[in-house]
C-alpha cells in the first residue's frame, strides 16, 4: 500500500511551501470538512483551507490502472482515482481593509504560491476543475476569497495480501467450481 496519498503529498506540500515563506506572508493551512471560516477582521492571517471532495460533496472519477501489472517500488496499480479536493484561498491586506483592489492582489498573489506549490507537489498529475471568486458577502468586504476545485490523480492499489493464503490455487479453485453437480442425458 502507499504511504500516503497524493492529497496528503499536495497538502504537506503546501505546508512546507507556506512555512518557508513566513517573512513574505502570514498564512494559516487547514484540513477538513469543518465550517470553512471567512477571513475575520482584526486578524493578518491568509487561509487556505484544504478539503476533499467538490463543494458538492463529489469525490471525483475512477479510472483505468496506469502502467498495469507488478511495480518494484510498490503494489500494482489496479485503478485511478481522479480524485477531486476544494481550496477555500482567502487572502486579507490587513494595510487597506476597506480598499477592495488591495484585497484582490493579496488574494491573488496568495493563490499564485498555492498553485506554484500544488504545481511541483503533483506535476502533469492535476488539473484546475474549476475556480471562481467567492461573492458572497459584498458589503464591508474585508478579504476576499477564492473557490478552487482541483482534480489530482491517484494511484487504487491492490491492497490484497495472497501471501496470507497457503495455497492460493485451491482457494481459487473453491472460489470458481461449481456448487452442485449437474447430470446432463443425451438423447438422439
Amino acid at each position: 500500500m502507499a504511504d500516503k496519498t497524493a492529497l496528503r503529498n499536495v497538502y504537506e506540500l503546501l505546508a512546507s511551501q507556506f512555512a518557508t515563506k513566513v517573512g513574505t506572508r502570514d498564512v494559516e493551512l487547514k484540513f477538513g470538512w469543518k465550517e470553512r471560516p471567512r477571513a475575520v477582521q482584526g486578524t493578518t492571517h491568509n487561509r487556505v483551507i484544504v478539503v476533499p471532495g467538490d463543494p458538492s460533496g463529489g469525490i471525483g472519477e475512477w479510472g483505468a490502472a496506469k502502467w498495469p501489472g507488478r511495480r518494484e517500488d510498490g503494489p500494482r496499480p489496479l485503478g485511478n482515482i481522479n480524485e477531486l479536493f476544494t481550496l477555500y484561498v482567502y487572502g486579507v491586506d490587513p494595510d487597506c481593509p476597506e480598499n477592495e483592489l488591495s484585497q484582490y492582489e493579496a488574494t491573488r498573489l496568495l493563490w499564485d504560491d498555492v498553485y506554484a506549490a500544488i504545481y511541483h507537489a503533483a506535476f502533469g498529475q492535476f488539473k484546475i476543475v474549476s475556480h471562481k471568486w467567492d461573492t458572497t458577502y459584498n458589503e464591508k468586504r474585508f478579504g476576499a476569497a477564492m473557490v478552487v476545485v482541483v482534480m489530482v490523480q491517484a494511484q487504487q492499489p491492490d491492497t490484497f495480501d495472497f501471501d496470507a493464503f497457503a495455497d492460493l490455487e485451491t482457494i481459487r479453485g473453491t472460489l470458481t467450481a461449481p456448487t452442485t453437480e449437474q447430470t446432463y442425458e443425451v438423447t438422439e
